[in-house]
């Protein structure tokens, strides 16, 4: 998750949108387009050469001058390109927010302060696309210079040879030399264009590349996995000496955190905002590791803290194995489009009956047979149609619905209206973090 909590949602659209359609679809085409071109160019340069050998005195300091040509364009458009490709992460990332707060926008009548930044962000794009359409017109107006200095000699020869006495029959393989000098200019830039464009297509290709470089998470399955059902038969939790920080570098954010729960115990976890208590819960489920070392009193001094579920540390186990044996209601809820059954059932397991008798422990059994298809009514993408307070409530009934030993509740009932909500929940559950 380290990944996701320092990378704007932007920058992620837009390597998995624009450049993945340029490795996709544009790289493709470039190659093809490149090795067509400088086939043609071959061809071309090959009859200047057979019919006017004196023109590679003029087409040998060319190709010199021309890859000098290229080398610097290539330098510039590439790095161009990573700026133009970096420009359109924010632009993404803006829509996104404003998207999501359109309704606080307009109640503070923001909306001539975003369009304000819009548009500052659109100036950071165009820069470099700008930049980039005059290093394409200083290339051009070189390449046409050399093609015409090309054309211009094989017509000088073709009128020398003319005039020291050759025969007329060559008439038509001189015209039939400078059709292909006349072509050279168009070659040339075609090449160089293409092979350009097939190099900032090989950035994208770099910026996809780096994902592979982002930190994974330890293995979903190991061998020494208990089976399904068989973990934790109590669910006592024991956390020995325990130091976690979110990313290195970082403060600490559990200090030597000893706590010992008991199988069937009830426990709250109170605190004040940024205490740690949502951090407990980050290192019971391993979405962060613990610290290796003391970076605050002792850097270098190794830990061997270490956290325990029925006298097991979690750190021998398949985040899977681990995962799957708990079950979640966490702070802001969450639900998927799709059916109320997809959502609270995702693998199936259950029948409609055991999911009936969740949603009426958790007081919404009137609310949802009263909606249409019941049990398959819809839900909209981030539960839209569904007020907090419901959203919470139906994470609660999929976590009662797992039946799990252990139940991590992260003030799973902070929108929840008490008053309005009467049903008795009784949860079968041995733990409980709040």
């Amino acid at each position: 998750m380290r990944y996701f909590d320092t990378t704007i949602k932007g920058r992620i659209t837009n390597r998995f949108s624009n450049d993945l359609q340029k490795v996709d679809i544009g790289l493709q085409g470039n190659v093809k387009y490149v090795l067509v071109t400088l086939a043609r160019g071959a061809i071309a340069v090959g009859v200047l050469v057979v019919n006017a050998p004196w023109l590679v005195v003029i087409l040998v300091p060319m190709a010199v001058f021309y890859l000098h040509t290229m080398n610097h364009y290539r330098a510039s458009v590439r790095e161009l390109q990573r700026l133009q490709s970096k420009g359109a992460s924010p632009i993404y990332a803006m829509f996104s927010e404003t998207l999501d707060g359109i309704v606080t926008s307009r109640a503070y009548s923001r909306e001539r302060q975003l369009e304000g930044l819009n548009l500052a962000l659109l100036d950071t794009l165009i820069r470099p696309s700008y930049l980039n359409s005059c290093c394409g017109q200083w290339l051009n107006l070189r390449l046409v210079t050399m093609g015409a200095l090309v054309s211009a000699s094989t017509a000088a020869l073709a009128v020398f040879e003319f005039g020291q006495g050759e025969a007329p029959s060559k008439a038509g393989l001189v015209g039939f030399t400078l059709v292909h000098a006349l072509s050279i200019s168009d070659m040339l830039n075609g090449f160089i264009n293409t092979f350009t464009s097939c190099e900032n297509n090989l950035v994208a290709m770099e910026r996809l590349n780096r994902l592979r470089e982002v930190e994974q998470e330890a293995p979903l399955h190991l061998p020494e996995d208990p089976a399904p059902g068989s973990w934790p038969l109590h669910g006592a939790i024991e956390f020995k000496d325990v130091w976690m920080r979110y990313r290195p570098g970082l403060d600490p954010a559990l200090k030597g955190l000893h706590l010992s729960v008991g199988a069937g115990e009830k426990v709250g976890i109170v605190g004040r905002r940024g205490a740690g208590k949502s951090s407990v819960l980050i290192a019971l489920f391993r979405i962060a590791e613990l610290a290796e070392s003391r970076t605050d009193s002792a850097p270098g001094e190794e830990i061997e803290g270490r956290i325990q579920i029925d006298g097991k540390d979690i750190r021998g186990m398949g985040l899977a194995a681990l995962r799957q044996s708990m079950a979640i209601i966490p702070q802001d809820p969450v639900l998927f489009s799709g059916t109320l059954k997809s959502n609270l059932d995702p693998s199936g397991r259950h029948s409609d009956a055991e999911i009936q008798k969740a949603i009426e422990e958790v007081g919404l059994w009137d609310f949802v047979r009263n909606r249409q298809g019941c049990l398959e009514m819809e839900v909209e993408g981030k539960g839209e149609n569904l007020a907090c307070g419901q959203r919470q409530l139906f994470c609660l009934a999929r976590a009662l619905l797992r039946g799990s030993k252990i139940m991590v509740m992260d003030e799973a009932t902070a929108n929840v209206d008490q008053a309005a909500n009467t049903s008795s929940i009784t949860p079968n559950f041995s733990t409980f973090f709040s």
